[in-house]
């Protein structure tokens, strides 16, 4: 699909846009064709020392798209919507970038059964199963929130719950997290 302007752009998504909403899945499949190339390039431009993961970040704003379609606002362009996405994507994509752990190279020599860090990693297993028990709420807040660094509001904005229901979901599984962890040990 080739354009020469960006209002073309916007006209032919929008139209495709409301004859996908309609039913028609030729349209619908345009439409996601159509966002492709300007996805690629929105990236390209944005990750030139990480350019391999444009195509990563494209695919998973069409697949955002798919999933949050009944939140597109017809009053403003479409295209501004998606580029939202993106945004969101790209702010995702650096923050796991700066949360990668350094990769040690360890051989057998190096660990001893008197390691701690053995222990560490049922440490981790424990958890997760006190987490799995937890109601999904109460597990994703304090997932997002407490392990992986999130902010109250950006977990509020991934889960769809209120900032306030985060803060209740945390508290609230944190104490079960604690009893459960009692009867554990106990």
């Amino acid at each position: 699909m080739s354009f020469t302007s960006g209002s073309e752009v916007e006209e032919r998504l929008k139209r495709l846009w409301l004859d996908a909403m309609d039913g028609c899945d030729d349209s619908y499949r345009q439409f996601l064709l159509g966002l492709t190339p300007l996805l690629r390039r929105f990236f390209a431009r944005r990750l030139s020392q990480h350019w391999e993961d444009a195509e990563d970040l494209t695919q998973e704003v069409l697949m955002a798209v798919h999933r949050q379609r009944h939140r597109i606002d017809l009053a403003y362009p479409v295209t501004a919507w998606v580029y939202a996405v993106a945004r969101y994507k790209l702010i995702d994509h650096y923050r796991r970038l700066s949360r990668q752990p350094e990769v040690i190279e360890l051989d057998d020599s190096t660990l001893s059964l008197d390691d701690d860090s053995l222990f560490s990693a049922q440490d981790d297993t424990d958890l997760t199963v006190l987490l799995d028990e937890l109601p999904n709420g109460q597990r994703d807040a304090i997932r997002l929130v407490k392990l992986e660094g999130w902010s109250v509001r950006d977990a509020s904005q991934m889960t769809g719950q209120s900032e306030s229901l985060v803060k209740v979901n945390i508290h609230r599984g944190v104490q079960r997290l604690i009893n459960g962890y009692k009867r554990v040990t106990e």
